[in-house]
């Protein structure tokens, strides 16, 4: 027998034998540099603060520190459109804001393929998942295995080290895994957040049509022929005010040019000090009475330390802050009624006219002569 007769079959199985590859051939797991949590979490404070100067800069442009419908309109117009061209521009392109360039960071596809407008919305859309949920959505990078947020799975996106070179990432997930990943976190996070922002802009425009809530919301407005005297005819000693005098309201600086038919001045103190200081002001003509609410929006705008203002058809509100105290403006149809709080009047002034408020609404409402005929 020759003495290679002398091998075991089983050593002539090589089927059976599990010999290494050369090492020039195994294949080694690509090692992606990923962004971490705190340096991403400093490039996001760094483009946010950016986004702020931004922001001031163009709203500067719309008045001061109080508020009108126009302006509201486009400061909540700036509101989204600055953070939509600061975050998708980046996104869809290079993947490199201010803030992650700084950092050194740039996101890129998951699977290695272009940026495109659509990641680029889908993750500056994905930030608002992201925040809304006590901020888990960043957390969610900490202990991720891809390290990805939820706006990156949202978007089928990563953060990685701006050193790395994408072109490697081809290898670290088949585009289909990848799509079929982002489908997933789409479904289950991505269409209910669009859900709930379409509800919230729909909500939003019925508020706007549907009139001033400060206004509808006080209850029944006296009918035209009520007396503005029957009008501030309330008891407010619950609120620890106590009637002082009632005047013709022309014998008072601020409305004694107004173009109303009647008006009253109520006083209220409290302690022995003026604290509330209401006008009841009843006109003929409705365009009248638009017409003082347009003159006080003028003098609201000069002599508030800050101001609000809200007017839809037939009706409007304003308020304004001074430094001792705080003054509200209401009109509805044929109707002005203002409101002055004082420091010291007992009670922080806004919640003070807050309160007056509701007490001359309960009186309005009990008060069969005060019919909801003109609102």
């Amino acid at each position: 027998m020759d003495e290679n007769d002398d091998i075991k079959s089983e050593d002539l199985d090589l089927s059976r034998r599990k010999a290494p590859l050369p090492s020039s051939l195994q294949l080694k797991p690509l090692s992606v540099e990923k962004g971490g949590f705190w340096r991403r979490y400093f490039a996001y404070t760094i483009d946010w603060f950016i986004l702020g100067i931004i922001y001031w800069f163009f709203s500067s442009f719309f008045g001061g520190e109080g508020a009108s419908d126009w302006r509201d309109i486009m400061l909540s117009i700036l509101g989204i459109l600055i953070p939509a061209v600061y975050f998708v521009w980046p996104y869809s392109r290079g993947g490199q804001t201010i803030g992650k360039r700084i950092l050194g960071l740039r996101v890129v596809s998951i699977d290695g393929s272009p940026l495109t407008w659509r990641k680029g919305i889908s993750r500056t859309v994905g930030y608002i998942p992201s925040s809304l949920a006590f901020y888990i959505g960043f957390l969610w990078a900490i202990w991720d295995a891809d390290k990805q947020a939820w706006q990156d799975k949202l978007a089928g996106t990563l953060v990685l080290r701006a050193s790395f070179s994408s072109e490697k990432l081809p290898d670290y997930i088949e585009p289909a895994e990848a799509r079929r990943r982002q489908k997933r976190w789409l479904l289950g996070l991505g269409i209910p957040t669009m859900l709930i922002i379409a509800t919230g802009v729909i909500v939003y425009a019925v508020l706007i049509q549907s009139g001033l809530s400060e206004v509808s919301g006080m209850g029944a407005w006296p009918a035209a022929e009520a007396l503005p005297e029957d009008v501030v005819d309330v008891d407010l000693s619950h609120l620890g005010l106590e009637l002082s005098q009632v005047i013709d309201s022309r014998e008072e600086g601020r409305w004694e040019d107004g173009q109303y038919d009647r008006g009253v001045l109520v006083l209220f103190e409290s302690g022995g000090k003026d604290a509330v200081y209401i006008w009841a002001l009843r006109y003929g003509d409705t365009s009248v009475a638009e017409g003082d609410f347009a003159s006080l929006i003028g003098w609201t705008e000069q002599n508030c330390r800050s101001y609000t203002l809200r007017t839809v058809e037939g009706s409007g509100i304003v308020n304004c802050s001074y430094q001792d105290g705080y003054d509200r403006a209401l009109r509805n149809q044929n109707w002005i009624l203002n409101i002055l709080a004082l420091n010291g009047g007992g009670s922080n002034p806004e919640n003070m006219i807050d309160q007056v408020l509701a007490s001359i609404s309960a009186h309005w409402e009990k008060s069969p002569e005060f019919d909801d005929a003109d609102s």
